[in-house]
């Protein structure tokens, strides 16, 4: 069986998105979230790909959605959790 993999929206694109849906302007966003107007406009521009964590919690409360709902979107899987490492206790891997 193969797997579809589905490629995450950018952050861009996600964040434009929420934004429009709870009919928010740019400026207001920036307001809500304690942000500059130019910090929005940039990331929903693609020129900031990797925000701050604390900017990220801001936008995804005033957003109501998680942190995963804004990175990864709707639409792409859950992401998988890391492997279990077996090995053995108090001894050498």
């Amino acid at each position: 069986m193969t797997q579809t993999l589905v490629k995450p929206m950018p952050l861009k694109e996600r964040l434009r998105e929420l934004r429009a849906a709870k009919g928010l302007t740019q400026m207001e966003l920036a307001a809500a979230a304690g942000l500059t107007l130019s910090g929005v406009t940039q990331m929903e521009a693609g020129k900031i790909k990797n925000p701050r964590l604390d900017t990220l919690q801001a936008l995804a409360r005033v957003l109501g959605c998680t942190l995963d709902d804004l990175a990864r979107g709707d639409d792409a899987p859950p992401a998988a959790p890391p492997p279990r490492r077996k090995g053995k206790k108090g001894g050498k891997p």
